[in-house]
């Protein structure tokens, strides 16, 4: 048991350790400066997020946790994988495709013989359809579309388009 707690502690250590060089590298990150309303008082819990999402706002040039369904841990993801800035996709549709949102149409005589997303690993596009799937118990207008489309469509079409 001694032996158990010990592991816990080293563990925790190193969570801290992580956290610590997270937030130092974040820091270094902010470009812009985003105003997110006040701020809660110091050494509450919400405090780290908010700083947390403050630094995130201002390497992304807009707070990315204001969409429904995408946390801290999902903005952070996304941001990594794709980065803040998108001038290297011309359109919105090279995006889609990068990220294997998009259908791959293979066409032959002009009759359509499949139209299937491509099997893909990339981070981003695993965040962006788990968010998509969160959104099936949220009140907002994407939570409403999304229902309205699982109505039409099975939920894994629904997902990916």
């Amino acid at each position: 048991m001694v032996r158990q707690s010990s592991a816990t502690l080293v563990i925790a250590r190193h969570l801290i350790e992580c956290d610590t060089k997270l937030q130092e590298e974040l820091k270094n990150l902010g470009q812009n400066k985003i105003d997110l309303g006040k701020a809660p008082r110091s050494g509450s819990k919400q405090r780290k997020e908010y700083d947390t999402r403050h630094i995130l706002a201002n390497w992304a040039g807009v707070d990315l946790t204001r969409i429904n369904a995408l946390g801290l841990a999902a903005v952070i993801k996304i941001l990594t994988e794709i980065g803040p800035d998108l001038s290297r996709f011309p359109t919105v549709k090279h995006l889609c495709s990068w990220l294997g949102l998009s259908l791959g149409t293979k066409i032959s005589g002009g009759k359509v013989l499949s139209a299937k997303t491509k099997r893909s690993v990339n981070r981003a596009r695993q965040v962006l359809k788990i968010a998509a799937m969160s959104l099936l118990r949220c009140d907002s207008a994407l939570g409403v579309f999304y229902r309205r489309l699982c109505a039409r469509v099975d939920k894994p079409s629904a997902n990916t388009p």
